[in-house]
């Protein structure tokens, strides 16, 4: 068994040509595209993580909708793989009053 080195690709680049944002793009698309049953997203244990990866140099991983899930996955040993590190975000900044012209709570 041989033992790779891992990369880590800095934020200022553009693995196999594209931004990261454009990866981001890319992994929404991949992921919420996918009907329910073979969302690897709702994939409890990971037979649905290989679905659609359709770059030989990237694998993308899923999180979840919400809650925990253990997966097995085999990945090729020479693909990077992409992930969002937050699937869900919320926000009351759009909230805040516009008669205050500030931060909401702030008097």
């Amino acid at each position: 068994m041989t033992t790779q080195n891992p990369k880590m690709y800095s934020r200022l680049s553009n693995p196999f040509g594209k931004s990261w944002e454009e990866w981001a793009a890319i992994w929404c698309q991949w992921c919420f595209q996918e009907p329910k049953e073979t969302n690897p997203a709702v994939d409890e244990t990971g037979k649905n993580c290989d679905r659609k990866q359709f770059n030989p140099n990237i694998w993308f991983l899923a999180g979840t909708f919400g809650g925990k899930a253990e997966r097995k996955c085999t990945i090729p040993t020479t693909t990077a793989i992409f992930f969002p590190l937050i699937m869900h975000e919320v926000s009351f900044a759009e909230d805040r009053p516009k008669d205050r012209g500030g931060i909401a709570g702030q008097d």
